[in-house]
């Protein structure tokens, strides 16, 4: 998240408690007028442990996306995408789409889940998969647009968001 959101790595990152929030700002084509447009994205890290399930829930029952990450050198991390995705099932939107990102590639002498097994799995869920790296911002960008454009797609189809710049208020009253 920070490294698409702020173009920053830390080596010393400290896990994610509870929530934390960033937003930026992605050029897309509209499809119907060729124009590009400017949309918001708000990202919202969502702690993976335990502890934090309670407040978790609540961010997934209005996530129009959801990136699945988990760390290519922690096995347990691949297999928590299973749990994440029955509680996406359970709490979040009806249609909510995904991408399943196996982070840290850089680290290839301590891989523990192998790029067959991470694209596997999304094939099984039906979903987009990349392998990525934080630290070398490889495939970081292309992830996440992946996901506006899958939802930004099934919105403008499903008529509920306009992408259009609004409309200016008429004078007056009426």
């Amino acid at each position: 998240m920070l490294q698409y959101a702020d173009n920053t790595f830390s080596e010393t990152f400290i896990t994610t408690v509870g929530i934390d929030y960033k937003y930026k700002f992605m050029k897309v084509r509209d499809e119907k007028t060729g124009k590009m447009e400017n949309i918001r994205l708000e990202i919202w890290d969502t702690a993976g442990q335990e502890r934090f399930k309670a407040i978790t829930r609540s961010y997934l029952r209005g996530a129009e996306g959801i990136l699945l990450v988990y760390d290519i050198t922690d096995k347990t991390s691949f297999e928590d995408v299973k749990t994440w995705m029955a509680q996406i099932e359970q709490f979040a939107e009806n249609v909510c789409n995904k991408v399943l990102v196996g982070n840290k590639c850089d680290l290839e002498d301590d891989r523990a889940v192998t790029r067959d097994e991470g694209e596997e799995m999304a094939k099984n869920y039906g979903i987009n998969f990349y392998e990525a790296s934080a630290k070398s911002n490889l495939n970081i960008a292309e992830a996440f647009g992946d996901l506006a454009k899958q939802v930004l797609k099934r919105k403008v189809y499903t008529k509920k968001l306009d992408v259009k710049t609004p409309k200016k208020e008429k004078n007056g009253c009426c």
